[in-house]
């Protein structure tokens, strides 16, 4: 993941200048966060994929699959008794 700044100055006007840097900045970190979520959807749907073994084999542990775990009682889902 990279980060990504945007720096802008402007000698003569240094208050207009600080508020378009700031609103440029909060925009770059949006746009970043964006990429980081697609990012992670991306990871999520390759494991998803993968069967227990294949899960396994990385190190990872799926304790059911998903139909299991929705026909479950909230509790019983959740680790509780």
């Amino acid at each position: 993941m990279t980060v990504t700044t945007f720096q802008t100055t402007t000698p003569d006007r240094t208050n207009g200048s600080d508020t378009l840097a700031r609103v440029t900045a909060h925009i770059g970190q949006l746009i970043e966060g964006a990429r980081d979520g697609r990012e992670i959807a991306a990871r999520y749907f390759e494991l998803s994929q993968l069967s227990r073994a294949e899960l396994a084999r990385h190190g990872l542990n799926r304790p059911c699959e998903l139909n299991e775990l929705m026909s479950q009682p909230v509790g019983r889902a959740l680790g509780r008794r």
